[in-house]
């Protein structure tokens, strides 16, 4: 959703490279993926971010 893109663009942008899409995909594809049956993408990062 827009609005966590937002929210994640201010507190957990790349810091490295600038593509804070590529960085998302990463953090979800290591750390994410093993949440899949109980959180959705979106779920798993509204969930970091609240953290």
């Amino acid at each position: 959703s827009p609005k966590m893109r937002n929210k994640l663009k201010i507190a957990w942008p790349d810091v490295v490279s600038g593509n804070d899409a590529e960085f998302w995909e990463g953090e979800w594809n290591k750390h994410g993926r093993c949440s899949e049956q109980t959180l959705n993408q979106w779920q798993y990062f509204e969930r970091s971010h609240d953290m």
